[in-house]
This record gives structure tokens, sequence and C-alpha cells, in this order.
């Protein structure tokens, strides 16, 4: 009896209909209404505003890469094999008040208020004339995670950059290649180090010479206030 009711329950079991696969979200409609009149009807929008006010504002968590450093890069070979370039300067300075780029635009990053999510854009033709990534999370004060599929040399790939700060006067930037599924292989590795210019102090700090018109006694220092000559 018990065999005949475990085959009616799995005869019974075999009837039932599975559940409906959940129904795709609609695709976002294009929208239609002039750009300008759009953000004219938002104008008094808090929610709005608050999203176009966040760049400017959230810009300011990296304020400390503004600057000049000198950079190294690392290449990986499929071997491990590493090669290492030269130092190279670079500064990194303010485009109008939310954004942040380099000298070459290798690196432009914001913030995005509707989405969320930091932004990364490069450009560097021909091989690669613009690739955009968005963080995977939020700036925790130490990391910040990009993933994005680009093209390179017209070709597709996907890319995984990850900024980590390493101290005060330095950071690094390293970018990892999908190679399999949830498997990436580090392709390269920019290390960022602060250029630190000379204190006011220190650049009045010079010798120099001072003389009496009377007694011709001379007197040098390396102090930053001027020497005085003796009395006569």
């Amino acid at each position: 009896m018990r065999r005949l009711a475990v085959l009616a329950f799995l005869a019974m079991s075999a009837c039932v209909e599975p559940p409906p696969e959940p129904a795709e979200a609609a695709p976002e409609a294009i929208q239609t209404t002039g750009v300008y009149e759009r953000y004219a009807a938002l104008a008094e929008n808090a929610v709005v505003q608050a999203k176009l006010a966040a760049p400017a504002q959230r810009i300011g968590d990296f304020a400390w890469t503004l600057g000049d450093w000198d950079m190294t890069v690392t290449v990986f070979g499929a071997n491990g094999a590493e090669e290492v370039s030269e130092p190279e300067r670079t500064t990194f300075r303010m485009q109008g008040d939310s954004l942040i780029v380099d000298d070459e635009l290798s690196m432009v990053l914001g913030y995005d208020g509707f989405t969320e999510r930091w932004f990364w854009a490069s450009f560097e033709p021909p091989a690669a004339p613009m690739a955009q990534a968005h963080s995977t999370g939020d700036w925790n004060g130490s990391q910040l995670v990009f993933e994005s599929e680009v093209r390179f040399l017209g070709e597709r790939y996907a890319l995984r950059q990850t900024l980590v700060k390493t101290g005060d006067d330095s950071f690094e930037v390293r970018n990892a290649q999908q190679v399999g599924p949830g498997v990436y292989r580090d392709v390269d590795l920019y290390r960022y180090q602060r250029v630190r210019r000379p204190s006011r102090r220190t650049r009045r700090q010079r010798a120099f010479k001072c003389t009496s018109r009377k007694s011709r006694n001379t007197c040098q220092s390396l102090v930053v206030t001027p020497c005085k000559p003796g009395r006569v």
C-alpha cells in the first residue's frame, strides 16, 4: 500500500503545472518630450534636484587625488612575467565642478546621482576610442571597484578595475580581464605616488650674502629671515 501511495503521489506531482516564469520588465519607454521642456518641468522636483546636486557633492570624496603624481605601470604577461615602466608624471585636476580628469583623459571620474554609482570613462584612440565603467558599490574610503564591457581593437572584453588608496600619498589601479565565468586575470597595475612640492619655507631657504657698507663685513646664512650686518 505504501508503494502504491508513493506512486500515486508521484503521478499527481507530474500533473501539477510548474509555476509561471516571472514576467520580464517592460523596457523603459523613450522620452519624447523635449530635453529643455523636461528640464524645466522638473525644476521644482526636490528628488530630481537632489540627484543633480549629488555629483558636485560626492566628487569631494576624491579631492585627495588632485595634483601631480609619478606613475609607474606594471604589465603582467600570461606566463606571470612582469614588465615595469619608468616613472611618468601625470596630473589630476577638476573639470567643472563634478569631474576629476588626468592629462591624457585616460581617467575621467565622476558620480552619477541618478544611478547612485561612480563612473570611470577613458579615451584612448585608436585602440579603445571610448570606454565607460560603473562601480559595483560605493566608495568606502579605501577601495572602489568598476566592471564593464569594452571594445578594444574592435573586440569585446569584460574588465574589472579596482582603485585602492594605499596611503595618504599613494594609490593604485589594478586592471583585470575576465577569462572565464567569474574568473579574472590581472592585466596591468598602475601605481601613483604623489609629487611633493617644496614648502614655502624650504623655497625661501637659500644662501645669500649681505655686506655692511661701512665695515664691509659679510655674513652668509641659510635662514629664512635676512641676516643683519654687524655693527661698525
